[in-house]
């Protein structure tokens, strides 16, 4: 098989021109200081916190005002007593932690829902009712 004199120089010219394209080498950077600040101009945006992911465990406890009770347990189950009314089910947080469900083992009774006020105190959506962790200020 023999190959045609201008094949060969339009193979060279295309090799030679793909290898103008090429991106230049990144110039040799020396490491950053160890200081928290180091290479941070005034002008430049802070970085970004990463969200807190809501923690259970962290926040069980018991929460009561006016003789209404309502404990979460670590383990997500929880028991209630409103009024007169005990319930025991589980609870669960959205992954934002800015609300409850608890879940009754119970279906004959409703779920409830808390918003997350603080660490500190949960607000029935219904009603409104604020129940503070005891063992805080009130």
């Amino acid at each position: 098989m023999k190959i045609s004199k201008p094949f060969v120089v339009a193979m060279t010219c295309a090799v030679f021109a793909a290898g103008c394209n090429r991106t230049p080498a990144p110039e040799a950077t020396t490491p950053a200081a160890t200081t928290p600040d180091a290479g941070m101009t005034t002008d430049a945006p802070a970085p970004i916190a990463a969200e807190k992911p809501f923690m259970i465990k962290a926040f069980a406890g018991t929460f009561s005002a006016d003789g209404n009770t309502i404990t979460l347990n670590t383990d997500g189950t929880y028991t209630s007593k409103m009024s007169d009314a005990m319930s025991d089910g589980t609870w669960t947080a959205d992954p934002m932690g800015t609300e409850l469900l608890l879940d009754p083992n119970s279906k004959a009774e409703a779920d409830g829902k808390y918003a997350l006020v603080s660490d500190d105190e949960i607000r029935a959506l219904e009603g409104g009712m604020a129940l503070q962790r005891e063992g805080t200020a009130q």
